[in-house]
């Protein structure tokens, strides 16, 4: 009997296709572009698998195929919102750690903008369920 690989929990670790099949219709990028979408309009309580899968044209099933909760949509939505590296080192003077990661403090200072403008992304990670 063959062995089955361990799929990794993180949803940046696993392929974007999984198994064989048709190829998927989705990238994880048009589910949290969309997934914003609604938030932004409706706020994230207004962000279900099935208003999901109804803004995108698809099953509320089929988002399964790419994302195994809504937890893993509001990942995606604050990661795609702000990128995986909105952060900074907040020991000391923080500006070197901007400056290095960001570029400039104005570059970091539009994204801190961003967050402050989408409430629902800096309180959404402990909102899903």
């Amino acid at each position: 009997m063959a062995e089955r690989k361990e799929v990794p929990k993180v949803i940046w670790a696993r392929p974007e296709r999984r198994g064989r099949g048709p190829a998927p219709s989705l990238r994880r990028e048009d589910i949290a572009k969309e997934a914003v979408k609604i938030a932004d309009a409706d706020g994230i309580e207004a962000v279900s698998m099935r208003s999901l899968a109804a803004a995108l044209g698809v099953g509320a099933t089929s988002l399964y195929r790419y994302v195994e909760s809504k937890e893993e949509v509001i990942d995606l939505m604050v990661d795609h919102t702000f990128g995986v590296d909105f952060h900074f080192e907040a020991s000391g003077d923080p500006r070197p750690s901007i400056e290095a990661r960001y570029g400039s403090r104005e570059a970091w200072a539009e994204r801190l903008a961003a967050a402050t403008a989408r409430k629902w992304a800096i309180v959404s990670r402990g909102a899903a369920g």
